[in-house]
């Protein structure tokens, strides 16, 4: 399994993890569907398959790149990206960057 690791705010963990969306104002409803744009774009999924037990508070997260540039508690959340390591010609086990994303968020596994 290839996994990809990002520091995103604690609270997106039901929408992320369980499609849960109850109790969300619709701004963050937003934030957290331009996200999974976002990853389905670069990854061809958003399979959110876990959330670490390692929260922090902080400024600088992977949310920033769709406009959540809102201090909050955070978590690792682990992404299953497998299926676009098999679809993408550059499976070198590096994970592309884009513009604004803090690049030491960006670590993969491969297992």
């Amino acid at each position: 399994m290839r996994c990809l690791y990002l520091t995103l705010p604690q609270h997106w963990a039901p929408a992320l993890i369980n499609g849960d969306y109850t109790g969300y104002m619709d701004e963050e409803v937003q934030y957290i569907e331009d996200f999974i744009d976002y990853m389905v774009d670069e990854y061809g999924s958003c399979h959110c398959i876990d959330m670490q037990e390692d929260e922090n508070f902080t400024c600088w997260h992977d949310a920033n790149h769709v406009g959540y540039d809102y201090g909050s508690t955070v978590n690792t959340f682990v992404f299953d990206i497998t299926s676009s390591a098999q679809l993408s010609p550059q499976s070198s086990g590096m994970v592309p960057t884009s513009p604004g994303s803090p690049a030491h968020n960006n670590n993969t596994d491969n297992d």
